[in-house]
């Protein structure tokens, strides 16, 4: 019977393991333009195009990637800027992280419709 009463306790500790969450690297800061302005809804994603995330409207953006995750290369893109890539291993996680993005015009080609 006294070995019930360690069993008990082990079995729930087994259990309540796999609720925890998994471990995670997050990495928090903006993206601007050239003159300091916040570029909102601007893509980071990882090169393998795997994992990403959209600032919001103020450019502010927050990324959480699993520390099992391999891909640490970022691709910064946002239409009429030229994208960049961001070496996240030479970024800690925790720390702000500027984006700059370079304006890059945008020629669209006419369309003409016809009735």
């Amino acid at each position: 019977m006294r070995s019930g009463i360690y069993i008990i306790p082990f079995l729930l500790g087994i259990l309540a393991s796999g609720l925890l969450p998994a471990q995670s690297r997050e990495w928090r800061g903006r993206v601007r333009n050239a003159a300091g302005e916040p570029l909102p809804y601007a893509s980071l994603r990882l090169a393998d195009g795997t994992l990403g995330t959209l600032t919001n409207a103020e450019g502010v953006f927050v990324l959480r990637l699993p520390a099992d995750q391999g891909g640490t290369t970022l691709r910064v893109s946002s239409l009429g800027y030229a994208s960049q890539l961001v070496e996240l291993a030479a970024h800690p996680p925790g720390r702000g992280l500027v984006i700059t993005l370079e304006a890059r015009p945008v020629t669209l080609a006419p369309v003409t419709i016809y009735p």
